[in-house]
């Protein structure tokens, strides 16, 4: 089940994480200013709840027309991640929340999400599913690949890393095509020099744990080498 909501205490939560903030070579702030030039450290508790009440009708268009497109598109999504990892996902609950700022986060441990209000409605989808899918690899990972991912950070690192990458991998697929419609592209530029070995063990993969085990020990040379 996939529920999209509003959450403005949620929007405060990632401008005070993101408005100064660069991962894997995407700058957040820089993201936040354009999008919003007026914000800063000193306003941005006023300036969020007066964006919000300015702009209540837009949002709450957003949240139903988001809501709409995912339960159009929801069963179809599910049976192709049904196929990629042959369990049924379709029942746990995922909490979206329409936000103001193009973060975009997720969080593992309530599976729930954010998504920009101002992409276009196949944006939006698409961050929708590409972060369901982080749940799903992460959550399939705990339990069937525990000796690979043990004492791995979900949120940097190698085991981050490569749920980046399977996730441009899988939704490029033609059963994620046939739903998000757009090709999805690799979201950190820092990625992009790695990305074709990784896909290319995809490609000779015989089941999910090789690929794995096999990802991870090549992203952790990857970082001892450059070190």
């Amino acid at each position: 089940m996939i529920r999209i909501e509003l959450d403005q205490r949620a929007d405060l939560e990632t401008y005070r994480d993101f408005s100064n903030l660069t991962v894997g070579g995407a700058d957040f702030g820089k993201k936040i200013r354009a999008a919003h030039p007026a914000i800063s450290v000193e306003n941005f508790q006023d300036y969020i709840r007066a964006y919000y009440q300015d702009n209540e009708d837009l949002l709450v268009r957003g949240v139903r027309e988001i809501q709409d497109a995912v339960g159009a598109t929801s069963q179809d999504f599910f049976a192709a991640v049904h196929s990629v990892f042959d369990e049924d996902y379709s029942q746990n609950a995922y909490v979206g929340a329409l936000s103001i700022f193009d973060c975009n986060p997720r969080f593992v441990e309530t599976q729930s999400f954010q998504v920009f209000f101002q992409r276009d409605l196949a944006g939006k989808v698409g961050v929708v599913y590409h972060e369901i899918l982080h749940f799903v690899f992460f959550d399939y990972c705990v339990r069937h690949c525990a000796d690979a991912v043990r004492g791995r950070s979900v949120n940097d690192g190698s085991y981050w890393e490569l749920s980046e990458i399977l996730n441009v991998i899988l939704l490029n697929q033609p059963a994620f095509q046939a739903i998000v419609g757009r090709p999805e592209k690799l979201f950190y530029p820092a990625l992009a020099e790695i990305f074709p070995e990784i896909e290319k063990i995809w490609n000779d993969r015989p089941d999910m744990l090789p690929f794995v085990e096999k990802s991870l020990r090549v992203l952790d040379e990857r970082k001892i080498n450059k070190n």
